[in-house]
């Protein structure tokens, strides 16, 4: 398991991860966003994967003084089309060696008020020096 520095650290890693699975925004650039702010504009009929820009923080205290930061990132997909796009991101994102799961993926089935969707809590601790 890897830490990642930044919300743009895991899109970058996720983009990466899931290259044939997401889709594109109008401009071509794969549909992936951290939010806040809106995604931007574009064809709603692929999966999408939203990021959490800030990680959940929860500080402790460890050995020697030092404190570890249990923080938690949260990212979903959503797939916006009938096809198994999800599925096949979902088992590869459960399969990577680099992400810890801090609890069981939450998966919300396609209905006639909700699209098909898939959200994850990655764990991700960090040891915070004497300036943090």
């Amino acid at each position: 398991m890897t830490e990642f520095a930044a919300a743009a650290d895991l899109r970058d890693y996720l983009t990466t991860l899931l290259t044939n699975e997401l889709g594109q925004f109008d401009n071509g650039m794969p549909r992936i966003w951290i939010k806040p702010p809106h995604p931007p504009a574009g064809s709603a009929a692929s999966l999408e994967c939203i990021i959490t820009r800030s990680p959940q923080s929860i500080v402790r205290g460890s050995s020697g003084g030092q404190k570890k930061d249990l923080r938690r990132w949260v990212f979903s997909l959503v797939n916006y089309a009938d096809d198994t796009k999800l599925h096949t991101a979902t088992q590869k994102i459960k399969s990577s060696d680099r992400l810890a799961f801090a609890n069981p993926p939450s998966y919300t089935p396609p209905s006639t008020q909700n699209f098909e969707s898939i959200s994850f809590e990655i764990f991700d601790p960090i040891m915070l020096t004497a300036t943090q």
